[in-house]
């Protein structure tokens, strides 16, 4: 069986991390083993959430947030459905980081152009 693309099951422009933070006037710093961000906003309070590693990063002053493709996604107010990671083949971008995350600006998202 073929892999899919995943930006094939989403309106949302497929970035890695450092790709989706840069949408959205973030700067990020990495170390061996954490990224470290800042947002534009100039009050950051970076957040980060989730049950299966993280799931959404967001300022806490402006809202604008990252999420991850591959968290459980409510469907519902009691159930969640999560990508099968394993049908999915990662692009990644010019440094080596696979791309799954997406970005939401608070202006309905970065879509894909």
């Amino acid at each position: 069986m073929s892999k899919k693309r995943l930006q094939d099951v989403t309106d949302f422009k497929v970035m890695s991390f450092q790709e989706a933070a840069k949408t959205i006037g973030w700067q990020v710093e990495a170390d061996e083993e954490n990224f470290w961000c800042t947002c534009g906003c100039g009050d950051s309070k970076i957040r980060y959430s989730g049950f299966f590693g993280t799931e959404v990063v967001e300022c806490e002053n402006c809202g604008k947030r990252l999420t991850n493709l591959f968290s459980p996604i409510q469907t519902s107010n009691s159930t969640v459905a999560i990508l099968p990671f394993k049908e999915f083949e990662l692009e990644k971008d010019e440094n080596g980081y696979d791309r799954f995350w997406i970005a939401d600006d608070g202006k309905g998202g970065i879509k894909n152009v």
